[in-house]
């Protein structure tokens, strides 16, 4: 790096792996570290120190040139921490060029003018225009690039891992957690709507997917896991979560209830598809919007005719191929329900095993009442 630089960092290699920052921090006490940070990898350990000013970083540098410093009986490789070293890393190609070339990219190709012609805005409009694994190499390029790259990222709001631009090395195989967190990272405060696919997902992300999202997206009000199947103990992330507004659930890997009435009260859209769900959350009514029940097995009358009965505010309800309803009971807390009548825009029932002849006065009342408002 050239001489007048301001960097405060250095970037610390050959660590063990058991070695973590407190046991660096005092290996460099002598030199006054402000902050370390310690990074897992499969070729080894790295370490990022922070001093506080460029000169102690210059003169760490300069001291393990002249007498190499030890940690746990390891010779420790101590250089200035440039853009190169402080990128997150992304899996990139590994397959070398043919023929050989001057790009360590992959296929990016860096003219060494570009980044001191082009202006920070331009370059953040052509970023936006590439695939996210191109914008990471992009930060490793140069200073400018870097900020240009994380700008291009303030548009997003919304995540959809089925989108193009997770195309090339990531459109191959499933995201990873290190991919994901990248994405998060840059731009989880713009983020408002998050779509997860089963598809999409490594072995290792699956587990903790949702855990990620919510702490890297500050502002989510939409989150569609209609693609993926959780555990129900993973609806736990999303308790507190004042933006929620609006949740689509898929398959899960037990009993969801318990997790979902700590969540309901703040929601206005609720979307349930092919789960285990009882209905038991909503007991005690609700302020929902919209709710749709599609192909549950588990949902019983008593639950939902006892949530219908008692919510205010519905205009959306859609009920089908829920085999577990066998009585009318939804629709007569639907028509006793005088709050509702007044706020129901759009009713689908699809279920056919109702056994109506007790209430066929008081279901046509309903009908009527409801067709003529609309």
């Amino acid at each position: 790096m050239a001489a007048g630089h301001d960097c405060r960092r250095v970037f610390v290699s050959r660590l063990a792996s058991y070695t973590k920052k407190e046991h660096l921090l005092k290996v460099f006490e002598p030199f006054g570290p402000i902050h370390a940070v310690v990074r897992r990898k499969n070729s080894g350990n790295v370490a990022f120190i922070t001093f506080t000013t460029p000169e102690q970083a210059d003169l760490v540098v300069e001291a393990a040139a002249a007498q190499p410093i030890l940690c746990h009986k390891r010779k420790l490789k101590v250089s200035l921490g440039d853009s190169w070293h402080e990128a997150v890393q992304i899996p990139l190609s590994t397959t070398p060029a043919n023929p050989p070339g001057p790009d360590p990219f992959g296929g990016l190709i860096i003219k060494p003018w570009g980044a001191s012609v082009l202006p920070e805005e331009c370059v953040a409009m052509i970023a936006a225009l590439l695939p996210y694994p191109d914008r990471a190499r992009m930060e490793r390029v140069s200073r400018l690039w870097r900020r240009a790259s994380l700008a291009s990222h303030r548009g997003t709001t919304a995540i959809n891992l089925e989108d193009w631009r997770w195309d090339n090395e990531w459109g191959h195989r499933p995201i990873s957690t290190e991919a994901f967190y990248w994405m998060l990272q840059r731009c989880g405060r713009y983020v408002l709507n998050i779509s997860l696919n089963e598809r999409s997902l490594s072995s290792s992300l699956k587990p903790q997917v949702l855990a990620i999202a919510c702490e890297g997206s500050v502002n989510l009000t939409t989150l569609d896991l209609r693609s993926v199947t959780i555990r129900p103990s993973a609806l736990r992330a999303l308790e507190g979560r004042l933006t929620l507004k609006s949740l689509s659930l898929g398959r899960c890997e037990g009993p969801v209830d318990q997790y979902l009435s700590e969540i309901t009260s703040r929601l206005r859209h609720l979307s349930i598809h092919n789960n285990t769900f009882t209905g038991k959350s909503l007991e005690k009514g609700f302020e929902l919007e919209t709710l749709e029940i599609e192909n549950c097995q588990n949902l019983r009358d008593a639950c939902i005719s006892s949530a219908l009965a008692s919510c205010s505010g519905l205009s959306q309800l859609k009920i089908s191929r829920c085999p577990g309803l066998r009585s009318p009971g939804e629709l007569t807390a639907l028509t006793r329900n005088t709050k509702v009548s007044e706020t129901l825009e759009c009713l689908t029932f699809g279920t056919p095993n109702f056994d109506q002849s007790p209430l066929i006065g008081e279901t046509e009342e309903f009908e009527m009442n409801f067709y003529r408002r609309n």
